[in-house]
């Protein structure tokens, strides 16, 4: 945090809200013009700085999955309420950290794409095999399961294998969310730091959607069909036809607010547990504001008095 002549500047109040969610994160410029605010969800953003004796700036930017990002702001002297507002791109060079990956957005069957990653490799997908297509995949030269993969922070590998292997010594294989439902996700193939540390192969890094104060929707299918695959090499040595493939699988996916209303007592033929002549009793109400953050409240409810 700087001044127009390069001065530092401590105290400045830096307000950080979700474009999207509408989450706030709030903090203050240290002595040396230094500011941290960890733990932000993906997103996009807009930074508001302000201190006494300057103009307020207003900065966009994005945090990819995984990333850490430099948000640097010179604030202009100013005597008068004046509001500023810059653009901030991603930069191409990430050198807040080493860790080498690709970000990877909007809705995807990551299973798919993961071999395709710079410092990856994998076998060829049978697309006339059952199964979500999900690939194993080797980085830098390791082994099939020296990989880790987080959905939203949980580990969601095969417990079994190690590997994103699907029905192996039965299990379900990789756990993969709705390509509706997925926001990003990044694959770090070196040098990333032990937030994402558990092997010596790829840590697979994916996030879902963030809900919002609007509601929206989703409906989709999932279509196969054999008139749709080739027949493999070795059927038509020996003149067989195609196997019988037909899959439909349909699906949606609903976000937005939610509210929910929670009582820790319930009337008992008309009156309650525990009540008190003459007063009112405290009903706790537990939910997400229309902004999509948690909150908690108590409001008084004179129906059970």
């Amino acid at each position: 945090m700087r001044d127009a002549s390069g001065a530092l500047v401590p105290g400045a109040n830096i307000d950080a809200r979700s474009t999207t969610s509408g989450e706030r994160r709030k903090t203050t410029s240290s002595e040396r013009g230094a500011y941290t605010l960890p733990f932000l969800p993906p997103g996009d953003y807009q930074l508001e700085v302000s201190r006494d004796g300057f103009s307020t700036a207003v900065i966009k930017a994005t945090l990819n999955v995984a990333d850490v990002i430099a948000v640097d702001v010179a604030l202009k002297v100013s005597s008068s309420a004046e509001r500023i507002e810059v653009t901030s791109s991603v930069p191409l060079l990430q050198t807040e950290n080493s860790a080498l990956g690709r970000v990877v957005e909007g809705s995807t069957v990551f299973t798919q794409l993961l071999a395709l990653s710079p410092g990856t490799s994998g076998p060829l997908n049978d697309a006339g095999a059952l199964g979500r297509g999900t690939q194993n995949i080797s980085s830098g030269g390791a082994r099939l399961g020296s990989n880790s993969i987080y959905i939203d922070g949980v580990d969601a590998v095969n417990i079994h294998s190690n590997t994103a292997n699907e029905n192996a010594f039965a299990s379900n294989g990789l756990v993969a969310p709705s390509p509706e439902a997925i926001q990003e996700f990044k694959v770090q193939t070196g040098l990333y730091d032990a937030t994402s540390g558990r092997s010596g192969g790829a840590a697979v890094v994916l996030v879902t959607k963030l809900g919002g104060p609007q509601f929206h929707e989703t409906l989709f299918e999932f279509f196969r069909n054999n008139e749709l695959n080739a027949n493999s090499f070795f059927f038509n040595s020996t003149g067989q036809s195609r196997p019988v493939l037909k899959q439909n699988q349909f699906g949606g996916n609903l976000g937005g607010p939610v509210r929910i209303l929670a009582s820790p007592e319930q009337p008992i033929n008309g009156t309650t547990t525990n009540t008190t002549a003459n007063s009112a009793l405290r009903v706790p109400y537990v939910g997400f504001s229309p902004t999509g953050l948690v909150w908690l409240e108590t409001s008084t409810d004179s129906r059970y008095n």
